[in-house]
Formats: structure tokens, C-alpha cells, sequence
């Protein structure tokens, strides 16, 4: 999970960097509307995945504490288990 996170990131990364060039598509309104219309999608599409990055993450982290909790759970349920105890309310024989 954590490598398909870091892999999305990266690409991510590359989306951002450089200049937007989408906007000079032409010099005349209609291109120069399409330019900017294109340019405002990206942006909208690189916020929403960089949200999505974020909500991916803290799974990422809630699934390891969560995985940890139970290996300590399993750990602490097996320490009990074996733990001689001799049972509640019985005397031993020797002392009936």
C-alpha cells in the first residue's frame, strides 16, 4: 500500500511541476477560453488526488496501528491462556 501511495505521489509530482501550457493553445477567444477551461480542470484534478493521497495515508497508517493492536491483543490473549492458575473456588485435595 505504502508503495502504491509513494508511486502516486511521484506521478503526482510530475503533474505539478513544469508550467502550464495548456492556456496557449492559441491566440484567438475560443482557444484561449479552452486553454483556461483546461488549465482549471488540472488544477481541480490535481487537488482532488492530492486529497485523495491524504485519505489514503491515514488509511494506510489506521490499518498498521490496527494490525499492531492485534498482535498485541494475540500476544496478550496467548500470555493468559498459558498462565497456570488453579481454578476459583475449589480446595486443593490436600486440604479437603
Amino acid at each position: 500500500m505504502g508503495k502504491d501511495l509513494a508511486d502516486l505521489k511521484n506521478t503526482l509530482s510530475l503533474l505539478q511541476g513544469g508550467s502550464r501550457v495548456a492556456g496557449r493553445v492559441g491566440g484567438w477567444d475560443v482557444a484561449c477560453e479552452l486553454g483556461s477551461g483546461l488549465d482549471t480542470a488540472h488544477e481541480n484534478m490535481v487537488a482532488a488526488v492530492n486529497a485523495y493521497c491524504a485519505a489514503y495515508d491515514q488509511v494506510i497508517k489506521r490499518l498498521e496501528r490496527t494490525a499492531t493492536n492485534l498482535d498485541k491483543a494475540e500476544e496478550e490473549a496467548t500470555h493468559t491462556v498459558r498462565r497456570p492458575r488453579p481454578p476459583s473456588g475449589v480446595k486443593p485435595w490436600q486440604q479437603q
